[in-house]
């Protein structure tokens, strides 16, 4: 938990952000934790954030990048179709109430709508962070296994047949591209190792 609260005080600062904010993380963290979240939990934001702190010189705007990672899954309905655009919502209006520059709230907006992941990120935070969260798709062979199977788990309702044919198509929808990864470092660290797990 402090390594959470140490990446919020510090984004929270940078963003411009006053006043008792403790109370929005504690929500954001609690959503995290939500059923029947398997994937997208506080191991999926922990291991964000993380990336993010190392790539910070990547950004632009690092705290930015940073503080839209927290809110990029905040609304997660595994049968629901526009996560990320309700998200999107949930963060301007947390932000626009607790005093947040209009400018900050969009480019948040902005960078939790690339995570969509279904068009080409038009700056490098946008390229950065989703190169950050599309990192799990490089990880080693026991992390991407349990991510696997956490993405199964939260669909555990979709039949397998269908289920097999849906992620096989968003898999290879990744594969197809040119590259997977947007910025330099995150190809050399991460792609072969990531088109070598989507493959298998």
């Amino acid at each position: 938990m402090n390594s959470f609260r140490k990446s919020w005080d510090r984004v929270w600062q940078g963003i411009g952000g006053f006043g008792e904010s403790h109370d929005l993380m504690a929500q954001i963290l609690e959503r995290y934790s939500e059923s029947p979240r398997h994937y997208h939990t506080l191991q999926h934001l922990k291991e964000c954030l993380v990336l993010a702190e190392k790539s910070s010189d990547l950004s632009e705007n690092p705290l930015i990048v940073e503080i839209a990672l927290w809110f990029h899954d905040v609304i997660y309905d595994v049968q629901m179709p526009n996560n990320e655009e309700k998200s999107a919502v949930f963060a301007e209006t947390e932000l626009k109430q607790r005093g947040i520059a209009s400018e900050i709230i969009q480019r948040v907006s902005q960078l939790i709508l690339i995570t969509r992941h279904s068009a080409q990120p038009k700056t490098s935070d946008e390229g950065i962070l989703a190169d950050i969260d599309l990192a799990i798709l490089g990880a080693n062979n026991a992390r991407f296994l349990q991510y696997e199977q956490q993405i199964r788990r939260e669909y555990e309702w979709v039949p397998e047949s269908v289920y097999r044919v849906k992620r096989k198509e968003i898999l290879e929808g990744f594969l197809s591209r040119d590259y997977i990864y947007n910025t330099s470092r995150f190809r050399d660290i991460y792609e072969n190792k990531a088109r070598e797990n989507l493959l298998n």
